[in-house]
């Protein structure tokens, strides 16, 4: 049996000492006498969907909780300092990135819910705070940005140097730390404090685990109970982020702009009226244009700080000129739209409406008006069955500023 594996983000750490392995693709617990699993890289704090709740490689963290189930040997989870967590992949300038970002700390459920899918166990309290302190380890100091809270003096393994706070605690076998661990020795200095190195002569031998005293086949048969339980809760958990991560992907209409919001509303399209937006030529003046059954709907896709400006409608008008002087297409029936996500940065309900004239220009030049509410309205009802494609095409035949539930004058 070799000695220690060390698992991270990209399978790269220099030592010689350990077995480097990637979080995707880590070997048997049961292989090594300490397992290192180090989520302190910045790439394992990403996102590319909008909840602040979730990370990318969630996947592996639930791998690496069922391996944890299966073994009996020493295992060490390294968490982050306070780095930035990063979300919302879309378009940043002409190419794509992560478009938000908040601190850690100001995160702190989040580093909760992955310290819970490693134990695979719910916590009432919340385990970690931001606090910035240090601890001594076998002589050497190392810092940390976070400290645990909300634990028993049995569940201390490391304090800081004030021994006021706790910066490594041991929760049914599971260790965690939020020690900055950058090189070999910091690591094999922790291990060596933690008395798990060959030396140590307390190492419990794995044959203790077939004696039973006192409640402990009791305590065991819970103890599996409750794992079964938390593997239901943990996968319908994933399960209800990932559509909420959907909804509010349809959301994210209300406050995007430029071509994230562009392309937001053409996959909306896409599935309402069947719009190819891929095969749309991008010639950088409309946003949209698709035909069905034989009428071309044209349009204008805008995010703005300010309210419906005339300009906005007059855009979406000037569309439909161009097209329309264009050789060959002197004849054909196109309607115009404007979809606009007014007062971007301002809560829904605090919006101004449409102020009259806007209305009325649009109505002037046989523009269609839809403000980002009503068309998320219209597609949250597409989904519902509440309307179906036909609907909608007969909704975009309308002129003027489009009101649910309003007959056209």
């Amino acid at each position: 049996m070799e000695n220690i594996q060390f698992i991270n983000y990209s399978g790269n750490f220099n030592s010689s000492k350990f077995k480097v392995n990637t979080l995707s693709s880590p070997e048997s617990f049961d292989d090594y006498n300490v397992n290192i699993i180090d989520l302190s890289d910045a790439n394992n704090w990403h996102n590319m969907g909008t909840s602040t709740q979730n990370i990318n490689n969630i996947s592996d963290i639930k791998t690496l909780s069922a391996m944890i189930k299966k073994t009996s040997n020493k295992i060490l989870v390294v968490l982050p300092q306070n780095i930035s967590f990063k979300y919302n992949w879309g378009y940043v300038g002409s190419g794509k990135n992560y478009t938000q970002s908040v601190e850690l700390k100001n995160n702190i459920p989040l580093l909760n819910l992955i310290i819970e899918t490693l134990l695979g166990r719910h916590f009432g309290n919340s385990w970690l705070m931001y606090n910035k302190t240090k601890s001594k380890v076998q002589g050497e100091i190392l810092t940390c940005d976070f400290i645990f809270q909300n634990i028993s003096a049995e569940q201390s393994v490391i304090s800081s140097t004030t021994g006021t706070s706790t910066t490594t605690i041991n929760y049914l076998g599971l260790y965690f730390t939020t020690l900055k661990l950058q090189s070999e020795d910091n690591i094999l200095s922790i291990i060596k404090e933690l008395r798990w190195d060959s030396s140590s002569e307390d190492i419990s031998p794995e044959w203790l685990n077939e004696i039973k005293i006192l409640d402990d086949e009791e305590l065991q048969e819970k103890y599996e109970t409750n794992s079964q339980q938390m593997d239901y809760l943990i996968k319908e958990q994933s399960c209800l982020e990932e559509k909420m991560d959907k909804n509010n992907f349809f959301k994210s209409i209300l406050y995007k702009t430029g071509d994230a919001l562009v392309s937001v509303v053409n996959i909306m399209l896409k599935e309402m009226v069947g719009y190819k937006y891929e095969e749309f030529n991008d010639t950088k003046e409309e946003d949209f244009l698709f035909e069905n059954n034989g009428v071309f709907y044209i349009g204008e896709i805008k995010g703005i700080s300010s309210n419906v400006k005339r300009s906005n409608v007059l855009q979406a008008a000037m569309h439909k000129s161009i097209f329309l002087e264009l050789e060959g297409n002197e004849d054909k029936e196109v309607n115009a739209i404007a979809i606009i996500n007014r007062q971007r940065t301002i809560p829904l309900k605090e919006r101004d409406d449409v102020t009259q004239d806007v209305e009325k220009l649009a109505k002037t030049n046989e523009v269609l008006l839809i403000t980002a509410e009503t068309f998320l309205s219209i597609f949250e009802s597409f989904r519902n069955n509440k309307l179906n494609s036909q609907d909608i095409i007969e909704l975009f035949n309308r002129k003027g500023l489009l009101v649910l539930g309003k007959k056209e004058d």
